[in-house]
Parts: structure tokens; sequence; C-alpha cells
């Protein structure tokens, strides 16, 4: 099985009307001139997508912040840019904190009307890889008026809960959230940057019966880690 995973690409645009930098968006776009838009260089996307797409992947998985602001050229820019890719080989969106970064934006499912070509229509999602391997999807982006902390909710985290103790000895779980649920020792991190109740998503995940892969965005570091390079407490964390 192969997969291509896209995350945090975080596209933006400068040219925002006034009135709608009258909302936690203001912080956003001061960040976005002072430093955000000199660390990210939107024109390697072509390339990149290209790179994906040569690679032939069965799944395209966006781990969510594909947007800055949550506006609406921001989504629109993403569709343009991924469309030699998406066009060809299905994919499957999460959202992160950024892509709901204003009530409003969650108030008017901008980024469920805009991108419900890559966006399960309700979460936890739930699909077939391959014969013995499956997709479990969580939606962990919620609006805050000062922090970027993430949750579930409670019946997102039941479902949740559901699939993962269906899955069967010898199968496998790719688990796609905005969010890690636990950080590689020596990576800071703060409760207010984190998932809410994430111990509680890693111990279901600790307990599954079959093997997990757990993919997610947010933090922007790359790194893997095997499960036993975690601690079961998630006292001195560790990605599993």
């Amino acid at each position: 099985m192969k997969l291509a995973v896209i995350g945090d690409v975080h596209l933006f645009t400068l040219d925002v009307h006034p009135r709608r930098l009258v909302s936690k968006r203001l912080f956003a776009h001061t960040n976005l001139w002072l430093n955000r838009r000199h660390r990210f260089n939107h024109a390697l996307l072509p390339a990149l997508v290209e790179r994906a797409r040569s690679l032939d992947p069965e799944l395209v998985l966006f781990s969510g912040d594909v947007s800055t602001s949550s506006l609406e050229r921001e989504f629109e820019d993403l569709l343009a840019v991924v469309a030699p890719l998406t066009e060809e080989i299905p994919g499957v969106l999460v959202p992160g904190n950024h892509d709901r970064y204003t009530f409003r934006s969650r108030r008017v499912k901008r980024i469920e009307t805009l991108l419900a070509s890559v966006m399960p229509a309700s979460f936890p999602h739930v699909r077939e890889l391959r014969p013995g391997w499956r997709l479990l999807a969580l939606d962990s982006a919620v609006p805050n008026r000062l922090f970027s902390r993430g949750a579930l909710g409670d019946a997102q985290f039941r479902g949740a809960v559901e699939a993962i103790r269906a899955v069967p000895a010898g199968e496998g779980l790719v688990v796609l959230c905005h969010y890690p649920c636990t950080l590689p020792p020596r990576v800071p991190s703060a409760w207010s940057h984190d998932l809410k109740k994430a111990e509680g998503l890693r111990r279901e995940l600790a307990a599954c019966r079959g093997r997990v892969l757990y993919v997610h965005g947010h933090i922007h570091k790359p790194w893997h880690a095997l499960a036993h390079e975690a601690k079961a407490d998630g006292s001195d964390p560790a990605k599993s």
C-alpha cells in the first residue's frame, strides 16, 4: 500500500479586506506579514504535487492546515494546485486549526463546502484501504479565541474508540488527524497547542489489536518513531 501525505502548506493571500481582519484573523495576518510569509515557499508546491503524482499512490492524505486563516481564496488555491494529483488519485482531507481559524468559518462550513471533493462529509470517517488495512480520519479542528488547541468532541471520540476496537488482530489501521496524540522526546509543546484529552486516544491506540500508523500535521518538524520508543503513560512524549 502506497500513501502520499501532504500537510501544513498554509496557503495564504495578503489581499484581505480590512473588515475581514476584525476577528482573530488579525493575529494571523500580522504574523503573516512579519514572519510566516517568509517561511512558506509556495512556488515549490507544483513540483511537490508532481513528485507525489509520480509515486502513483493509492490515496492522498491531507493532514490539515492547508490554509492560513480559513479564507475562501486560500481553499480555492489549494484545489487549483493539487488538481493534477486529486483528479487522478482519491484524496482524504482532515481540517487543521488554521482551516477553522474563525468562528464564522465554522458556522458557514467554509472548508466543508469548498473542499467537499476531498473532505469526508462526517467524522469519524472510516474506509477500507485494501484488505487488511483501514483508514480512520478524525476532525480535531475547532476555532479558539486565543489558543490553537484541538478537540475531537465526545461523540467523535466514542466513534473513534469503536473503530479502533473493531480492528482485528493482524490487520492495520491508518489514523489521520491534524494533531498528534503524543510527541517525540525533546520536542516542546504546550497545552494551549495540543489535542485536548490526547491521552485517551493514545491509550486506545496502544491497546489496538492491529498495527497502527498515526499520520498527523500541526508540528512543523519532520520525524517518524516506532511504538516501542514511546512511554505508555505519555509522561515523556514520543510519537507512536
